[in-house]
């Protein structure tokens, strides 16, 4: 994130208006439905596909190398520090696994935008409901897109979120069993009291978006493995938030705790564990 704010800030997101009814998520979206064929700058490896309702799924695709059949994940990146606020963040990531034959998409979302995407949030509670159901379904339409590719395996699909990716992701999963093992870094128990850093909000926006906090998505989760990843110093989430959205998710779960600020960079711990972790679970281990 790119906005420093004071724990208070993050705890004090309550009142009154909590007695107001929250509003009901809809991630309704045909999975079946195919997906546009996609087309793949040669030399980029991106691609912007538009599906037929309009809405257009924008990434970075990294085809795994060899015969196939190849495991897929879906990697959705943070809002953080320039340059790794996009795509490109998890490009390492992939780059490995395209390696041991496994293929990714990395999407380009929405806050990759920074301050164009998060400003206006904070303002209207039917905006940034409608705005966030819309994002996950994009997510779906994503996990589609990569699933249509040639040989992708569909029963080894692991899904890789960092940040607002983590926290739509663990929304996703709630609803999408496409994907068996999911990667959360440093999520927030709150998606308004992210939608609210810096900003008050209007009278009963914390009780309606109260329906998109993450520990009742964890809940829901139905994963063959699920590996959660927190940061010891993360001045964004605090280690009892994090510990309530990793107590909320069922087994199994393995949580680790990085000695690391947010971003998780640190001394690399974060990405050799979360790639010995994806190497077992998808059955590519060296």
């Amino acid at each position: 994130m790119l906005r420093v704010l004071t724990l208070c800030a993050l705890l004090a997101i309550t009142g009154a208006a909590a007695a107001q009814a929250a509003d009901k998520p809809n991630f309704d979206y045909d999975a079946s439905q195919p997906a546009p064929p996609a087309t793949v700058d040669a030399a980029t490896h991106m691609l912007a596909e538009r599906f037929a309702d309009g809405r257009t799924i924008s990434g970075e695709l990294i085809p795994g190398q060899g015969a196939g059949p190849h495991p897929a994940v879906l990697f959705v990146h943070w809002l953080g520090d320039p340059p790794t606020t996009n795509h490109t963040e998890f490009e390492a990531d992939a780059g490995a696994l395209a390696k041991l034959g496994v293929t990714s998409l990395l999407v380009e979302a929405p806050w990759s935008k920074t301050d164009a995407w998060f400003d206006p949030l904070g303002a209207s509670a039917d905006a940034d409901i409608k705005s966030s159901e819309a994002e996950v379904v994009d997510l779906r339409r994503a996990l589609t897109l990569l699933l249509s590719q040639p040989g992708v395996d569909r029963h080894r699909v692991a899904y890789v979120g960092h940040d607002f990716g983590a926290m739509f992701g663990l929304m996703l999963a709630s609803v999408d069993r496409r994907p068996s093992y999911f990667v959360f870094m440093t999520p927030n128990s709150s998606l308004s009291g992210w939608y609210l850093i810096g900003k008050k909000p209007p009278e009963g926006y914390v009780a309606r978006l109260a329906g998109f906090d993450l520990p009742a998505f964890a809940s829901r989760l139905k994963a063959k493995s699920v590996l959660f990843q927190f940061s010891t110093h993360d001045i964004y989430v605090t280690h009892e938030r994090a510990q309530a959205v990793f107590d909320a998710a069922p087994q199994p779960k393995t949580i680790e705790w990085i000695d690391a600020d947010h971003s998780l960079v640190g001394d690399g711990s974060s990405y050799k564990s979360r790639m010995a972790w994806l190497e077992h679970a998808l059955g590519v281990a060296r």
